[in-house]
């Protein structure tokens, strides 16, 4: 695989019309992630061949989030880095009305696309099928995610992601009323007693 990813950065480098499809090396050896010159909707979601890692780049997706702390960069093939400001877990309701939560996703605010990392779905197990219309990742026999591929050959999740309220509680309408009716036996001769204010 890591000869694969070095002929595919080598032919990006080569390629001046490329503009897509650019991998970088992370900070660990073993952690890489793919990177676009396209501007991508905030709120979509790429499925990442190349990324070892879930990564998003927006606080207010996730469901659980870390910030305290040191949690690396991830270095350029330009030599530069990005930060990377906190670790948690983003929820997703899915194609099929799933919820599904992703854990150990980082908060990069500098990428430019959210990717789920299909390295990390495989190492945990799930496995993925990907053809000229789209991807699907199982877990077993049972159909977990599914993408759309574009014509800038990437495969955006078809799900969306489930924002936690700020306050962490969980917000309800209820509606009261000043009148309170309470029907059968009130022990005070039978029948149906109305109250109101």
């Amino acid at each position: 695989m890591k000869e694969d990813l070095k002929k595919l950065r080598d032919m990006n480098k080569n390629d001046i019309n490329s503009q897509a499809n650019v991998v970088k090396k992370v900070e660990n050896e073993n952690d890489v992630f793919l990177a676009t010159n396209d501007e991508v909707v905030k709120t979509k979601w790429v499925m990442n061949f190349a990324a070892s890692k879930h990564i998003c780049r927006d606080q207010e997706m996730f469901d659980t989030l870390k910030i305290d702390g040191e949690f690396g960069h991830f270095k350029l093939g330009n030599d530069g880095k990005m930060k990377v400001e906190g670790k948690g877990s983003v929820r997703m309701k899915l194609h099929d009305g799933s919820i599904r939560a992703f854990s150990n996703v980082r908060l990069v605010p500098s990428v430019v696309v959210n990717m789920i990392s299909m390295g990390e779905m495989t190492s945990q197990g799930y496995k993925y099928v990907g053809s000229k219309w789209g991807c699907k990742v199982y877990k077993g026999r049972h159909l977990v995610l599914r993408g759309q591929k574009n014509k800038g050959n990437f495969f955006y999740l078809d799900g969306q992601v489930l924002k936690r309220n700020h306050d962490n509680k969980v917000k309800k309408k209820v509606k009261f009323s000043n009148v309170v009716e309470v029907l059968g036996d009130t022990s005070v001769g039978g029948g149906v007693c109305t109250l109101s204010n």
